[in-house]
């Protein structure tokens, strides 16, 4: 598969997992769940350590454009578009790293101080 169909395939779950891990964080803090809390959560860290591959995954699929394997299937002038983009996702991969290491905490409270848990599950 080439990187910029993997980039396609792969790109919206780093947004949709996170928004996806709202539902069993919200169920498992209104019922005192723990283990619905560490669900939620680790569908929050999944999502968010997808980025470090999309994010290769896209410079890989912009090289191919700027070699020109590409560049043929896409409208003239999309240079800016590609690299309002890039900047995007620039930006966004710093959000999406820090909910890395706020599931990736959550997690390790979760498992040692569990009554930590609904405060830390409120962060992620």
């Amino acid at each position: 598969m080439t990187p910029e169909k993997l980039h396609l395939a792969l790109n919206h779950f780093v947004f949709l997992l996170p928004l996806a891990a709202l539902l069993p964080l919200l169920v498992g803090l209104l019922t005192k769940s723990r283990v619905t809390i560490l669900s939620g959560t680790g569908v929050a860290l999944l999502g968010s350590l997808m980025t470090g591959l999309v994010m290769g995954t896209g410079e890989e699929a912009y090289e191919r454009y700027e070699e020109g394997p590409i560049a043929s299937y896409l409208e003239a002038g999309a240079e800016p578009a590609l690299e309002h983009h890039e900047e995007i996702a620039h930006n966004g991969s710093k959000v999406m790293y820090a909910l890395a290491a706020v599931s990736l905490a959550t997690l390790a409270i979760g498992f040692v101080k569990k009554a930590w848990l609904p405060h830390a599950a409120v962060a992620v």
